[in-house]
């Protein structure tokens, strides 16, 4: 796990909201941070007002001496 954020929690929790998204990468080469963006789109989605609380965890995983990798982005928050 490369790196976590955390934005302020908020004091009602009651709608619990979470995405996640993942590619494969040769070489360790990224064109595109997409991703990403689908994860954030589905996070969206499943909340009709506002998401806050929002938690962020980005994880890498390398294959094979490093020819192969794959990177994973979880993302987590809570409707309001």
């Amino acid at each position: 796990m490369n790196t976590v954020s955390l934005s302020s929690i908020p004091a009602e929790r009651d709608q619990v909201v979470s995405a996640e998204s993942s590619r494969f990468l040769f070489l360790g080469i990224s064109f595109s941070t997409e991703f990403v963006d689908e994860a954030v789109r589905s996070l969206r989605s499943q909340c009709n007002g506002k998401v806050e609380g929002i938690i962020t965890k980005f994880e890498t995983h390398n294959y094979f001496l490093f020819f192969f990798m794959s990177e994973k982005i979880s993302v987590k928050g809570f409707c309001r």
